[in-house]
């Protein structure tokens, strides 16, 4: 849901907002993702796809769940305001990320999530 709700900003910024997914650093990181993109006067279009996600480890009490994810991006672009494709040409299509999940009000929220250093799509 979330990677849909992302990929809902992209297309329509009076979409559902993405952040209702998020809590702790993972909602900071996203605040300061769209702040550096509005000041670098460049956005991300296209889609995103989640290609796995298998949960590593789950908390006693079933409050908190870690899991290895891996994203597709090879249909998104970083657009200039011009328009011109800036992503780097470098940019790796599919990210492997070590993602933290906490139960919120009976909702698993997003609370951290990091480019893994162990695991690769």
């Amino acid at each position: 849901a979330y990677v849909d709700a992302v990929n809902a900003r992209r297309a329509d910024p009076a979409a559902q907002n993405p952040q209702s997914f998020l809590i702790g650093s993972a909602l900071e990181a996203d605040i300061d993702t769209q702040r550096l993109l509005q000041e670098s006067d460049v956005q991300i279009v296209g889609p995103n796809t989640l290609v796995t996600f298998e949960g590593s480890s789950i908390a006693e009490g079933l409050t908190k769940l870690t899991a290895e994810v891996c994203v597709d991006a090879s249909m998104s672009q970083v657009i200039n305001e011009q328009g011109a494709d800036v992503t780097p040409a470098d940019r790796d299509t599919s990210v492997a990320l070590d993602v933290t999940l906490v139960l919120v009000d009976g909702s698993f929220l997003i609370s951290d999530s990091t480019v893994s250093q162990e695991n690769t799509c």
